[in-house]
């Protein structure tokens, strides 16, 4: 029994399947409440020979760390901390089973904790779930930096979810998010210079430009001036800095951002 459901006055079980097994003593009432599922579930009339002088047990499939977190979140009890996506996934497909839409308010709050640091799974979990504004919150943040999508096959699991319009919009941002950057270093190499700018001599050879390219856009999050460094391109006047506010101007506006 879960201590901190193995309360008073519970009148049904909800046994978890585990392994191992969890039960969670709980208030019908409470739950009938949060949500119309269980409502539903028990305000059917039982037959007489159904009941039993023990505690009424409900089996329920949902994992047990997921369904005592869902369970914290419809009962007065402090604010979990949510600090896992699997976890906070598998609440949520538990909320939406029993359409439980207090905690799947609260979870959604709590999703939006992980956009920096994994926008990509964040972005086909709330495509997945309905959530539109902290999709385009995901979608910016890969789109305006130097992530990368990966190829289908290392796509996170989060993606077999949703459609394929949800991830056909992120190939379209990234796709504009690449032709503004290469628009943008574009034109800034052939403005006007010092005559020895080794900077824009280097850049203005192909190979040199497609290999800065590329190491903008392989999701290092790099700067800019990193990125030109990493070329082994070196030059004592200012036309470094020159290049690097160049291009960050360039891109002002365009919803694509790289640190300068």
């Amino acid at each position: 029994m879960d201590d901190e459901f193995n309360v008073p006055g519970g009148d049904v079980i909800l046994r978890a399947q585990g392994p191992p097994n969890r039960d969670f003593r709980v208030h019908k009432l409470v739950l009938s409440l949060a949500s119309p599922f269980f409502g539903d579930m028990f305000g059917i009339p039982q037959p007489p020979n159904a009941l039993t002088t023990g505690d009424e047990v409900i089996d329920v499939t949902d994992p047990p760390q997921a369904l005592g977190l869902v369970l914290r979140l419809i009962y007065p009890f402090p604010p979990p901390n949510v600090n896992n996506l699997d976890l906070l996934v598998e609440g949520l497909v538990i909320t939406d089973k029993y359409n439980i839409e207090g905690a799947r308010a609260r979870l959604r709050v709590e999703l939006t904790k992980f956009v920096n640091d994994a926008p990509l799974r964040v972005y086909a979990i709330a495509s997945r779930f309905g959530f539109d504004g902290e999709a385009e919150a995901a979608a910016s943040s890969l789109t305006t930096s130097t992530y990368y999508l990966p190829a289908l096959s290392d796509l996170p699991n989060d993606f077999k979810y949703i459609l394929a319009p949800a991830y056909h919009k992120l190939i379209v941002l990234q796709t504009k998010h690449r032709d503004d950057i290469e628009d943008a270093v574009d034109a800034v190499l052939f403005e006007a210079a010092c005559p020895d700018c080794k900077v824009a001599k280097a850049l203005a050879e192909p190979r040199m430009r497609t290999n800065l390219l590329r190491i903008i856009y392989r999701g290092t999050q790099m700067s800019v001036a990193a990125c030109i460094r990493e070329l082994g391109i070196a030059c004592k006047a200012t036309c470094m800095t020159k290049f690097i506010e160049g291009v960050v101007v360039k891109l002002s506006g365009k919803n694509t951002v790289i640190r300068s």
